[in-house]
């Protein structure tokens, strides 16, 4: 592989062309070497590239000066995540030895990804470290010559990962599958006040209440017998207070895929926790607000009906017995106030149906626009004639719409007009 590299470097141009290409290429499984190898589900020796049907890269393999291959899969469990492959100037004879050496390489470096994978709240901490680890997997490519070497590589990418755990402000660790703990980063050892060689070889039942630790087994045994992993928060107590984790626990495998025990990873979430909380009683307290607003409403507009019944009454009768007396003025006045009192009889019966709003659904129908505001003229006519006002009503159309609350949204508005407008006389505009 040496040779290669120097070959690499003298043919550049050629080489990147190769490179292109690749990365170009589509391989379907069984086609061309990383399609073998994924057919395979394990690692291929090609001795010589020409005497290879359906190699994809043949042609361009042999313009660079390309002859003997091999690759081997990355493996995340039973996943291939990715295939690695080297090539040489040269046809080279199988060897078994190094394509299992190789193999056991492809599952180390699936450990690594897959310990990625299930440290999620990790990879946004460790992005950084994770783009030097990728160019050691790509410094790995060209050299991993010998044995030595690479076993050289990967002490130093299960170093670089400790280092990375060690050092992430999460508490960290691994239980092999009889429960007891095999490793634990600093935050996890400082969280339970113990140095790291006082924790190994320990079982949740050395460190916790029985019926705290018989819980975490019970967690431990669901996730190796499911193989999926648990997320779930804890309340615990302590000396000021309550507090909550939330807890991430995952399956590890090893390079055969057998579940060899549990990683679990806890981090602190009771600020969180205690601000959904207090919203949840906020959204509570409002719901129950708004429902004695609404019964408010409600008894306030049933017991505005009797006294305004009474003067109503009295007005009609005033009416009725003393037209002949009054003159056309009083006539005038005795009509407003019958119409006031029969207005704001219909204002106290909507008050009424609209605290029903919460319980039933509003009533829509078809109503002319201009009625409504002829209501509304007819219900502000004081106001109107105080300020001078002028208004100046188009046409309007028939609209499918709850009566009751277009009128108060009309009334607010011509109100406002009204109001705000003290300086000059107001021009109120209606139209659509």
């Amino acid at each position: 592989l040496g040779d290669v590299y120097k070959r690499q470097l003298q043919d550049q141009e050629r080489f990147t062309e190769f490179r292109t290409v690749t990365e170009e290429t589509h391989f379907a499984p069984g086609e061309g070497l990383p399609g073998r190898v994924l057919q395979r589900r394990g690692a291929v020796w090609i001795e010589d590239i020409p005497t290879v049907p359906n190699f994809a890269r043949a042609e361009v393999a042999q313009a660079v000066g390309l002859r003997g291959a091999f690759g081997f899969p990355i493996l995340v469990g039973e996943e291939i995540a990715a295939v690695m492959e080297f090539l040489t100037v040269e046809p080279r004879p199988r060897d078994d030895a190094l394509l299992d050496t190789l193999a056991q390489a492809g599952v180390q470096l699936g450990r690594v990804v897959e310990r990625v994978r299930a440290a999620e709240e990790l990879e946004r901490r460790v992005a950084d470290r994770t783009v030097e680890l990728t160019a050691l997997n790509e410094s790995l490519k060209v050299e991993l010559v010998k044995h030595e070497q690479i076993e050289a590589a990967l002490r130093d990418s299960e170093a670089m990962y400790h280092s990375l755990v060690e050092h992430a402000p999460l508490n960290i660790y691994r239980k092999d599958l009889e429960g007891k703990i095999v490793f634990g980063n600093a935050s996890y050892c400082d969280s339970l006040g113990f140095r790291l060689e006082n924790l190994l070889g320990k079982t949740d039942f050395d460190l916790f209440s029985e019926e705290q630790a018989s819980r975490y087994v019970a967690d431990d045994e669901r996730v190796i017998a499911s193989g999926e992993p648990l997320r779930q928060v804890e309340e615990h107590q302590r000396a000021d207070g309550t507090f909550y984790v939330e807890v991430l626990k995952a399956p590890i495998s090893d390079h055969r895929g057998k579940c060899v025990g549990t990683q679990g990873i806890f981090w602190d979430v009771t600020a969180e926790y205690e601000s959904r909380r207090k919203l949840e009683e906020s959204t509570a307290a409002l719901k129950q607000s708004n429902e004695d607003l609404a019964q408010f409403a409600y008894v306030a507009s049933h017991d505005l009906q009797e006294p305004l019944r009474m003067v109503s009454s009295y007005l009609q009768l005033i009416e009725r017995r003393y037209t002949d007396v009054l003159d056309d003025a009083g006539r005038e006045f005795i009509g407003f106030a019958v119409d006031g009192a029969k207005r704001m009889k219909n204002l106290i019966r909507a008050l009424l149906e609209y605290s029903r709003i919460g319980t039933s659904a509003c009533e829509m129908e078809r109503v002319p626009l201009a009625d409504i505001v002829k209501d509304v003229q007819g219900l502000l006519k004081m106001a109107i004639d105080d300020s001078r006002a002028e208004l100046r009503v188009g046409e309007l159309p028939e609209l499918c719409c709850d009566r009751i609350q277009l009128a108060q949204l009309l009334q607010n508005l011509i109100g406002n007009a009204l109001k705000f407008c003290r300086e000059r006389t107001p021009v109120i505009e209606i139209s659509a």
